[in-house]
């Protein structure tokens, strides 16, 4: 199974606080049976806007250490977006990420 909604990323957003936290998630996704995760951290200019570079370097260490802790996960990346007028320049500027490099991407809804 593959969550394409998680907030596990640590510190950039309202998810996951630590790596351990974030460490201590993937735990519970494996035993739910989830083998894949797309982190897609808010990007919401106004408040949460975490960083492509940075959140591919958090995913980076994020998986190196779920694979030390012999967790069978795999950390993909993505973003949570806000709709703006200019998102989809930012998408084409690659400053938002799609869904694991997809032509997909994951709109934040507010009601």
């Amino acid at each position: 199974m593959i969550d394409i909604h998680n907030h596990i990323i640590w510190d950039v957003d309202d998810g996951a606080k630590s790596l351990e936290e974030s460490i201590e998630m993937a735990k519970i996704a494996e035993e739910d049976g989830i083998h894949k995760i797309i982190a897609t951290p808010h990007y919401m200019e106004d408040s949460y806007c975490a960083k492509k570079e940075e959140i591919q370097f958090k995913i980076n260490v994020l998986n190196e250490s779920i694979k030390k802790e012999k967790i069978n996960i795999e950390i993909l990346e993505g973003h949570e977006v806000f709709l703006t007028v200019d998102i989809i320049d930012k998408i084409q500027e690659n400053e938002v990420m799609t869904l694991n490099n997809s032509k997909y991407i994951l709109i934040l809804n507010y009601s």
